[in-house]
């Protein structure tokens, strides 16, 4: 057909060729010479006139030859009439069957926008990663836009081609004439240029611009699409530009953009969307457990719900359901679908949905997103540190050469497209290199992989390397910089299971190292995860008895002591006693050291006396096999001295400990941490005996020696302060203690954490010493009275 009517309009141009070249002759324009018939005037006139309409005839026919011609290749804008006469159809947004559960927010702010009539430069991105609900979010506002009477227009953004027409047909139907369309066909305008020239014209629309995922396709030639030259466009007053888009970035979308990025739905709306799909399988708290197991993705609580709906369903309940993803994730949520091949079909399906992502980074030559996503597939939910990634693990584990600089992109490209967000701190702030992967797009990416490759021992080998070497490197760092050292455990754990992993004794040294980092990180719940971890796998693979199993269990029982599980310690300590008296015998420095646990312990569970009579048989045992100045002696010297404390006998207790002080300070220095424990036990009897000046004075030689060797943010300086704090307080000194309390507090936000128990218990601290200074406290008045110039006497 295209090639008949090709054939058609080169006939016509023959023919009209033709014609001109006769009026030529008639009227002289090639030859001076004039025949013979052309010598009677009548017979010139009329061959002349007849011609002149016969070429005129032509040239239209071949005018509309050659726009039917065009408008069949897609070359160029078809003609007005049949522009109209489709766009009432494939302009249409889709319609809601159902509410919009946790959206309401993003469809409000939409909304005032849509309503600002008056202000220019209006273009709304909502963006997030693929299955958010981007599209449902515009598709809201389209039809509460409709509702009011503004006129909508729903373009899907496939490619460029079909978004120029697209837009074309938006123009005319906003009343783009002929005339204008032939002069984009001329060239003398932009066809960019005229749609907007024309939807500048009209007073109040919406156009959507739907999965616009590829923001070159909306570009104007070769200039960046946040220029504004192309089909993407600031408004005139009156319009609104709606683009969903899994791009994130702000500077691509340019200047006048709003861009409202979606976050997973809260479990409460979560579970909305699954009993409004599947409303008999299952109560309110079943369906947010199924929320949350899901991670809040709109796209995955549909699949779900319609799941579970279905009259053959294997799992009709939520419950079921959320039961059967733990051992059939591949043939549920994580299910392929036989037209994946298909953008529009993979965009729906969630094992599929992020392949589009993943697919396009790539065709934009960042080829590491995809290894790079699979990497962190494998480690745990929550934080990951971005530096634990490096090119040597991706090349290790993939074999693809990787470099610094490939890596850096693959992690801004993830982000870009919401695969990866920025994790934030218990307040919801950001915290700089930190990324947290949604965990459905960590479950299925896995799966992929898992499925689609048979050199998954390679990937585990090259994380239990990685891990190790990062947690040797945190071992070694300054001590304010080993705050990634918590961060770093759950990815131990989980690296330590997969696979060949298991038995591995580089990681159970990593194990060993990590325990001790967050043990002077005052970490003792995850210490006691470890302790654990290590002891159970020393069991099973050198036997319970070796040295080193009860050395783990020694550490056990030790963070037990610190979590305050007295009784639980005292009855590890026993049992690890008594083998370390048969393996090692009675003189052995690991016997005495469980000797010295089980006494702490005792101590601390309350039952003094026996923990008082190890402690004395311990001493003299430590003073007989390694001499006074042995470290083991200096620190069973200092475990005796709290044992009289703990009697009550305040005065030995002061004696004793101002002889370790000497004798530490002699033998291993001022500095050193024994010397410092026993300076902290002294000051503590000095306060036992009244005296406050003295133990005030070594609180303050104690933090100042703390400031000095482990720098202002270490745990032990906390303590000292802490303590300094409680010693103030003792004697009254509130104003300073509370400032004490609120510089540990401030610190140990910033380097433990909201949740860690010191900074919970620094917390506590400060409320109970500002209550004393509140009016009706105890010192509340007098306090008011002096800061105010007045007397301190009532």
């Amino acid at each position: 057909m295209r090639g008949r009517s090709a054939q058609r309009g080169s006939f016509v141009a023959g023919a009209g060729a033709a014609v001109m070249v006769a009026l030529a002759v008639v009227t002289n324009y090639v030859t001076a010479s004039l025949p013979g018939w052309a010598e009677d005037p009548r017979l010139v006139w009329g061959v002349f006139g007849g011609l002149t309409v016969v070429a005129l005839v032509l040239q239209f026919w071949g005018r509309r030859l050659d726009t039917d011609q065009a408008g069949a290749s897609g070359g160029r804008p078809v003609a007005v009439s049949r522009i109209v006469s489709d766009a009432a159809e494939s302009l249409r947004p889709p319609s809601i069957d159902r509410p919009v559960r946790g959206r309401e927010a993003t469809i409000s702010d939409l909304q005032r926008l849509l309503r600002r009539s008056r202000v220019a430069n209006r273009i709304a991105v909502v963006t997030g990663t693929g299955g958010m609900g981007k599209t449902t979010v515009a598709a809201a506002l389209a039809k509460k836009a409709q509702e009011k009477g503004t006129p909508v227009f729903w373009i899907p953004a496939r490619n460029a081609s079909e978004l120029a027409e697209h837009m074309v047909r938006v123009a005319v139907a906003c009343g783009l004439q002929e005339e204008a369309l032939e002069s984009a066909r001329a060239g003398r305008v932009s066809l960019a240029d005229a749609v907007w020239e024309q939807l500048a014209k009209t007073k109040r629309w919406l156009i959507v611009l739907d999965n616009l995922d590829d923001p070159d396709i909306a570009r104007s030639g070769s200039g960046p699409l946040h220029d504004h030259r192309g089909w993407v466009r600031c408004p005139e007053p009156g319009g609104l530009l709606l683009i969903t888009s899994r791009v994130a970035d702000g500077g691509t979308w340019g200047g006048g953009s709003t861009v409202m990025r979606l976050a997973p739905l809260p479990d409460h709306d979560g579970a909305q969307v699954l009993l409004d799909g599947a409303p008999q399988a299952g109560s309110q708290a079943e369906a947010e457990l199924l929320a949350q197991r899901l991670g809040g993705l709109p796209l995955a609580l549909r699949a779900a719900a319609k799941y579970v709906a279905a009259p053959s369903s294997r799992h009709p309940t939520f419950a079921g359901y959320c039961r059967a993803l733990g051992t059939e994730l591949a043939s549920l949520i994580g299910a392929e679908s036989p037209q994946a091949s298909d953008p529009e079909t993979a965009r729906t399906v969630v094992r599929h949905t992020w392949d589009l992502s993943l697919d396009h980074l790539a065709d934009n030559g960042i080829v590491l997103a995809r290894p790079v996503l699979r990497l962190l597939s494998f480690l745990a939910w929550g934080p990951v540190p971005v530096s634990f990634v490096t090119p040597e693990l991706v090349a290790q584990a993939t074999g693809l050469p990787a470099t610094q600089s490939g890596v850096d992109a693959a992690f801004n490209g993830l982000s870009v497209y919401g695969l990866l967000e920025v994790a934030t701190d218990a307040s919801g702030a950001p915290v700089p290199g930190l990324v947290d992967l949604h965990p459905l797009v960590r479950e299925i990416t896995a799966l992929d992989l898992t499925q689609r490759t048979d050199t998954l021992q390679a990937w585990h080998a090259a994380l239990a390397r990685r891990i190790s070497q990062a947690i040797a490197d945190v071992a070694g760092a300054e001590l304010s910089d080993r705050s990634v050292a918590r961060h770093l455990f759950p990815h131990l754990l989980v690296i330590a299971a997969l696979g060949e992993n298991r038995g591995n004794l580089n990681l159970a040294q990593a194990v060993a190292t990590l325990a001790n980092v967050l043990h002077h990180e005052r970490d003792h719940e995850h210490v006691l995860i470890l302790s654990e971890m290590l002891a159970g796998a020393s069991a099973e693979g050198i036997g319970p008895d070796h040295p080193d199993t009860l050395t783990a269990v020694h550490n056990v029982a030790i963070t037990l002591g610190y979590l305050s599980q007295h009784q639980d310690a005292v009855e590890m300590h026993r049992q690890n006693l008594g083998a370390r008296l048969r393996v090692l015998g009675p003189d052995h420095a690991d016997t005495l050291a469980s000797r010295d646990g089980l006494a702490v312990s005792l101590g601390a569970a309350g039952e003094l006396d026996e923990a008082f009579s190890l402690l004395e048989q311990n001493h003299q045992a430590a003073v007989r096999l390694f001499g006074r100045d042995h470290d083991q002696t200096l620190l069973s010297r200092h475990n005796l001295a709290g044992g009289f404390e703990d009697l009550g006998d305040v005065q030995r207790a002061a004696a004793l400990f101002r002889e370790n002080l000497h004798e530490c300070t002699r033998v291993l220095g001022t500095d050193h941490p024994y010397a410092l424990a026993s300076q902290s036990g002294l000051a503590s009897a000095l306060s036992g005996l009244g005296d406050q000046d003295g133990a005030i004075a070594l609180r303050r030689q104690s933090l100042d020696a703390c400031l000095r060797v482990f720098g202002s943010e270490h745990p032990d300086t906390f303590v000292a302060r802490s303590d300094l704090a409680y010693e103030l307080e003792e004697l009254g000194e509130y104003v300073e203690a509370i400032g004490l309390h609120e510089r540990n507090l401030t610190d140990r936000l910033r380097v433990l954490g909201a949740d860690h128990p010191d900074t919970r218990a620094s917390q506590d601290a400060l409320v109970h010493a500002q209550a004393v200074l509140q009016p009706g406290g105890v010192f509340g008045n007098l306090f008011r009275r002096v800061r105010s110039g007045g007397s301190p006497n009532p």
